[in-house]
C-alpha cells in the first residue's frame, strides 16, 4: 500500500515508530543473529503491546511448492512472544533472511471480520556470514569427501566424520566432528533434510547423500562436466517419494531431481514434462551433466541439461501403413508359451506363466520376465504388420534367466496373428512366438 505524505503525518509519533521501523539486527554470524527493538520502537509500544510482540523471519530467496497443507519448513520462523531482544540460531551460512516484528491479534471472537489489534513492522533484510571457522573437509583423495553408504543413528566411522563436517560447514551442527552419529547429529540431519525438502527421517540415504554431494562438489576432483549423446534406455520417478528421479542414456544414469530439493539444478528439455519420459524409451538424448562417483547429475548448475528428441513413430515394414484397428491385440495380457525357430526348434519357458506382454492403446507395451519388468513401444500396421521400438527394464540380476532370449525375440517380430482359438502369434519369417490370454 502506498501512503501519501499527508497520510504519514496523520499518524501519532508512537504509531509512526511502531509501523515505520524495522527490527534491529546485529551480531550476525554464519548461523546466528541478534534481533531486537530499538529504543524508539519500544517507546511507541504500551506494556500490553510489548508482552505480545515477537519476531518473524524467513529465507528471503526461499521457494516453496504451493501445496496444502503448507510444509513446516515453508512457514516463517517465530520467536518467543514477549521477548524484544533474542538471538536466533540454526541459520544457514551465507544466506539472506527477511525479518519483521509483529503482534498477534489478542481479541478472540466468533464473528468475521474480527476486530483486531495486531500490527506488523516494515521488514529488514540481513545476510549471514560465510562459515569461516568450520573445519575443512578431508584433504587428499576425492573419495574421502564422498558419503557412499547409508548412515543412521549410532553409525560410526570416517563417513560420519565427513557428514558431520559438512553439517558444521552448513550451520546445522556445532563443535568438532566425532565420528559417532549421536542425538545431536540426528537432529542436525533432520534439520538439513527439512531445509532441502527431503522427508526428515534422520536417515542419510540416497536423496540426502545426493544433496550433500552437490554442496561439496567444488572439493571433488571427479566432479567434471561432460557432454554425451545416446539412447534413453531407462528412467526412475522415485523423487515423487523423496528419492531420486533419473534418466539413463546408453547405460549412464543421470540424476535429474532429488526429493523436493530446491538446489540449483539443470533442466530436462524436449518433452512436455518428466512423466512424458515413459513414452520416450528409445528416444535420442543429448546430455550435459556433472560426473559423479556413480553416474551423472544435473545438480550444481542451471546450465546442465538432458535434451530429448521425442520419439517418432516406429517405422513399419515396407508395404504396411499404421493401423488404428488393433483391438484384438490390445488391452490384453498375453502369456508366452513357446517359440518356434525356423518352424522346428522349440524354446519354452523354464518358468511357465511368468513371461507376459501387454499392448496398450497408446502405442506403449509393458510386460514381465522371469527376472525384471520391461516397457517399450510398438506400432501396429495394416495387414497384421507390427514394429517394436526400444525396450527399457529394471536392472535386477537373475542367474539362468531367459529374459534376454524372450525380449530379444519379441523385438525381432514383424507380424502378428490372432488365430481361431483367440491365441496370439508373433512372427518373423519362419520364427513364431506363441501366446495365450492371461486368466
Amino acid at each position: 500500500m502506498l501512503l501519501s505524505f499527508q497520510g504519514v503525518l496523520a499518524f501519532q509519533p508512537k504509531e509512526t515508530a511502531r509501523y515505520f521501523n524495522g527490527p534491529t539486527v546485529k551480531q550476525v554470524t554464519s548461523t546466528t543473529a541478534n534481533l531486537s527493538l530499538s529504543q524508539s520502537v519500544l517507546s511507541g509500544l504500551t506494556d500490553e503491546e510489548r508482552q505480545g510482540v515477537y519476531f518473524q523471519y524467513y529465507e528471503t530467496q526461499l521457494v516453496c511448492i504451493a501445496i496444502y497443507p503448507t510444509p513446516e519448513y515453508c512457514l516463517p520462523k517465530k520467536t518467543e512472544v514477549g521477548k524484544a531482544d533474542v538471538t536466533v540460531t540454526n541459520l544457514k551460512p551465507d544466506t539472506s533472511y527477511t525479518v519483521m516484528y509483529k503482534r498477534d491479534n489478542t481479541i478472540r471472537c466468533i464473528t468475521t471480520p474480527c476486530p483486531g489489534n495486531e500490527f506488523e513492522s516494515l521488514t529488514v533484510e540481513f545476510k549471514t556470514t560465510s562459515s569461516g571457522s568450520a573445519p575443512s573437509l578431508p584433504a587428499g583423495n576425492s573419495d574421502n569427501v564422498k558419503i557412499t553408504k547409508n548412515l543412521s543413528y549410532k553409525s560410526r566411522g570416517e563417513q560420519v566424520v565427513t557428514l558431520q563436517t559438512i553439517l558444521i560447514q552448513q550451520g546445522y551442527l556445532t563443535g568438532e566432528p566425532t565420528g559417532y552419529f549421536g542425538v545431536l547429529t540426528l537432529k542436525a540431519v533432520k534439520a538439513f533434510q527439512k531445509a532441502h525438502y527431503i522427508n526428515p527421517t534422520g536417515l542419510v540415504g540416497p536423496a540426502t547423500r545426493g544433496v550433500l554431494t552437490s554442496l561439496t562438489s567444488n572439493s571433488s576432483a571427479n566432479d567434471i562436466a561432460e557432454v554425451f549423446e545416446g539412447t534413453v534406455t531407462a528412467y526412475s520417478t522415485a523423487c515423487f517419494a523423496d528419492g531420486e528421479c533419473s534418466i539413463t542414456v546408453d547405460g549412464k544414469k543421470v540424476v535429474t531431481t532429488i526429493g523436493w530439493s530446491q538446489a540449483i539444478v539443470g533442466k530436462v528439455t524436449g518433452i512436455p514434462d518428466f512423466g512424458s519420459i515413459e513414452n520416450n524409451i528409445g528416444a535420442h538424448a543429448k546430455v550435459y551433466a556433472k560426473k559423479t562417483a556413480d553416474g551423472y547429475t544435473l545438480y550444481g548448475s542451471s546450465d546442465y541439461y538432458v535434451d530429448i528428441t521425442p520419439k517418432t513413430q516406429s517405422k513399419l515394414p515396407e508395404g504396411s501403413s499404421p493401423s488404428g484397428n488393433a483391438s484384438a491385440l490390445q488391452n490384453t495380457t498375453w502369456v508366452w508359451q513357446k517359440t518356434l525357430v525356423d518352424g522346428i526348434n522349440a524354446v519354452t519357458p523354464k518358468m511357465p506363466g511368468v513371461f507376459t506382454i501387454t499392448f496398450g492403446t497408446d502405442g506403449n507395451i509393458s510386460g514381465k520376465t522371469d527376472c525384471n519388468g520391461f516397457f517399450g513401444s510398438y506400432t501396429p500396421g495394416s495387414d497384421g504388420f507390427i514394429k517394436f521400438g526400444a525396450f527399457g527394464m529394471s536392472k535386477m540380476y537373475c542367474e539362468n534367466s531367459q529374459e534376454q532370449v524372450f525380449v530379444n525375440a519379441v523385438q525381432q517380430m514383424t507380424n502378428y496373428v490372432i488365430d481361431a482359438s483367440g491365441n496370439l502369434m508373433l512372427k518373423n519369417g519362419k520364427d513364431t512366438m506363441h501366446f495365450v490370454k492371461s486368466n
